[in-house]
């Protein structure tokens, strides 16, 4: 009869490791699904927030740079990044540089 015993004690113990082991990988799994769910959303978010423009609006017909190359491009006048550098744009939008005009001609 110990022997019986011992073998149901056993064959319990099993039953409920195993039980337990289930336990533990359905929560792994609904962990897993959770996480796949929240990068979901978080990728439906950013989609949401990343607008890409598929078109730009169109310059002014009115443009003060009508005679330049770049009469047909809408642009904004350019940083000067040296002092006495004079782009087309500059003259275009009428920036006044005629205090480096010295400049330039050296």
């Amino acid at each position: 009869m110990d022997w019986n015993k011992e073998v149901t004690t056993q064959s319990a113990k099993e039953e409920e490791e195993e039980e337990e082991e289930e336990e533990e990988e359905e929560e792994e799994e609904e962990e897993e699904e959770e996480e796949e769910e929240e990068e979901e959303e978080e990728k439906k978010y950013l989609r949401e927030l990343v607008v890409i423009p598929l078109a730009l609006p169109m310059p002014p017909l009115t443009s003060p740079c009508l005679n330049s190359p770049l009469s047909g491009l809408y642009i904004t006048p350019p940083v000067l990044t040296h002092h006495h550098s004079r782009t087309v744009a500059d003259k275009c939008y009428g920036q006044d540089h005629s205090s480096f005009s010295d400049l330039d001609r050296k």
